[in-house]
């Protein structure tokens, strides 16, 4: 695997409101500033995040038309902001929040993902928060409900909910990597049901010390699921309380498409004129990028880690990784990035 790195200092635009992007923007928020950088056009733009109270971004599902899930830790407060027309949906108080780490240099330690079912101005929309250090159980509401349900997962053991997408009107998500589910809510239910349980494993061309670990996302492309895994050199560890392993580089990162009628997945050496967008936790765009003027690189990876400023580009043609710093003033304390659209 072959990593370069372009640290080149971006400029600073000024745009007096922010259409609907024909493609993903990259958006970093801390403390009450906020920044969104433009790939094509190699700039970022300060904006103006003070509608957005003391509240955090939960990052997660794929965030389309601006909007985004944003909690207080506080109060446990839930609601929805759009973060180009500054609207604001407010929901009900969930059980499930996050946490700040007790050294504060750590800053906020992020376990929670969200999904939006569709646009919320959609009377059948669905929030869901899942808790990614107890994924055994998640909060789900309709728009205009009263309280957030919890649902506790008892059919499949040891599985992590990882990805959640929306694919013709249902809702899908990723079990343990790749396990693929359907989901179904039923008033104050919701129901899994398997539909494709293919495991597959990944061995290193050379011997290692690593233990390899990996992270799955799925998401909606040209009328198919696709499923990305990320493949990870390992976890590092720490031996002090309170503190939480960090995955190692990524080694490699692979593209498979769901074979529903054969419950099976199927890899995908190239993913032709389309770009990936991956963010921290279950996160995830596909594109076209055909467009050559779009600045965009096609059959190419774009993702984002946890507490990192960087931007990584994965090339599925020569496995090789890029590593870009969109924002070189931007701090890693009490970070949040993700991809918007």
């Amino acid at each position: 695997m072959e990593l370069t790195s372009s640290n080149a200092e971006r400029k600073l635009c000024h745009r007096p409101y922010f259409p609907t992007p024909q493609q993903p923007l990259l958006f970093f928020h801390q403390n009450e500033n906020g920044i969104l950088y433009n790939i094509t056009e190699q700039c970022y733009y300060k904006i103006d995040t003070s509608f957005m109270d003391s509240k955090y971004v939960i990052s997660g599902g794929a965030n389309r038309d601006g909007w985004m899930v944003l909690q207080d830790c506080d109060t446990r407060g839930v609601a929805l902001a759009n973060l180009y027309s500054h609207a604001m949906i407010q929901l009900p108080k969930s059980e499930l929040c996050m946490y700040r780490r007790p050294d504060p240099d750590y800053g906020l330690l992020r376990r929670n993902f969200a999904c939006i079912s569709s646009n919320p101005r959609d009377p059948n929309c669905y929030v869901v928060l899942v808790d990614y250090d107890h994924t055994m159980s998640f909060d789900f509401c309709k728009i205009g409900d009263t309280e957030f349900k919890m649902k506790t997962l008892t059919s499949f053991e040891e599985e992590r909910l990882e990805s959640m997408t929306n694919f013709d009107g249902k809702m899908y998500g990723l079990m343990n990597t790749t396990t693929l589910v359907r989901i179904d809510f039923n008033g104050n239910d919701v129901e899994f049901h398997e539909l494709i349980n293919d495991k597959f494993t990944y061995k290193l061309s050379s011997r290692t010390k690593y233990d390899l670990r990996m992270r799955g996302y799925i998401t909606e492309s040209c009328g198919e699921i696709l499923l990305v895994a990320k493949i990870y050199l390992g976890l590092t560890t720490y031996n002090r309380p309170n503190h939480y392993p960090s995955y190692y580089p990524v080694e490699k990162i692979r593209v498979f498409k769901a074979d529903l009628c054969a419950r099976k997945w199927v890899e995908m050496k190239s993913i032709g004129e389309r770009t990936i967008f991956l963010g921290c936790h279950g996160g995830i765009f596909c594109i076209n990028s055909n467009d050559k003027n779009s600045g965009l690189r096609a059959n190419c990876i774009y993702f984002l880690e946890d507490d990192d400023r960087n931007m990584y580009v994965f090339d599925l043609e020569d496995n090789s990784v890029s590593v870009n710093l969109p924002c070189s003033h931007v701090r890693k304390r009490e970070l949040t990035s993700l991809w918007m659209l």
